[in-house]
């Protein structure tokens, strides 16, 4: 599921179900809530049929003044395979090795290169056995596979920290990974990521440990401090 900004007057949701298929749903304001009205606001991305969507993300930022099919959509499946959708066409990124095949979470990011006024989005897909694969979506065989762990990856976060973008990991036992993870430009003027890790958070023990939400801010006295919600309703200060 991917809910765009939009305007008042044109918001989109864009859904990948078990039937295999990508839609996109308008949510416009109509004066009678008519199942044919609904229906007219159904569009069929035509996702490739032989696998099925388990995340679907949004790339970049959203002009308001532009078209919903000028919008980058981009999904992960059952088969570990992440797709975008752009101009029309589905255009096959990346095939995750068969441990990130059945599970997997994802998360998007725009990013700003090192040195550089140029922006790249950015993909983080995490799996079962605690590996997250972080790629450019414009160069997506420049990615690095990261670890959080030997257990599953409940959830992915990107969020600007002290030290610049962040990506927290939620893995298993409660332990919050986290890098700072920068995208610069190398000799030969391709896209190079490097990921500096950061120490964990570990969350509070409960039945389903997992962060849900995060949000970085900053104190003179303590520099860099973590608010972070976690599965069972906690809200926790780092």
């Amino acid at each position: 599921l991917a809910v765009s900004e939009g305007t008042e007057e044109e918001r989109w949701v864009a859904t990948g179900g078990a039937d295999g298929g990508v839609r996109l749903w308008g949510l416009q304001e109509t004066e009678e809530k008519t199942e044919e009205a609904v229906t007219d606001k159904l569009t069929d991305l035509k996702f490739p049929a032989h696998s099925l969507p388990k995340v679907v993300c949004v790339a970049g930022e959203e002009d308001e003044n532009e078209s919903w099919s000028q919008s980058k959509i981009v999904v992960c499946t059952d088969q570990g395979t992440v797709y975008q959708y752009s101009n029309g066409t589905w255009e096959n990124l990346w095939q995750g090795t068969p441990d990130f095949h059945s599970y997997c979470v994802m998360e998007t990011v725009g990013i700003n290169v090192k040195d550089s006024t140029a922006k790249v989005n950015l993909c983080a897909v995490g799996n079962l056995s605690g590996s997250i694969q972080v790629f450019p979506i414009s160069h997506p065989h420049a990615g690095i596979l990261l670890s959080g762990g030997s257990g599953k990856i409940h959830s992915l976060i990107w969020k600007e920290g002290g030290a610049g973008m962040c990506l927290l990991a939620s893995g298993a036992g409660g332990i919050v990974y986290r890098w700072c993870v920068e995208v610069k430009l190398n000799d030969g003027q391709s896209l190079a990521l490097n990921a500096n890790p950061l120490l964990p958070f570990r969350l509070p023990p409960c039945g389903k440990r997992w962060l849900l939400a995060a949000l970085c801010l900053h104190s003179r006295s303590q520099g860099a401090l973590w608010v972070c919600g976690d599965r069972r309703g906690s809200l926790l200060l780092y």
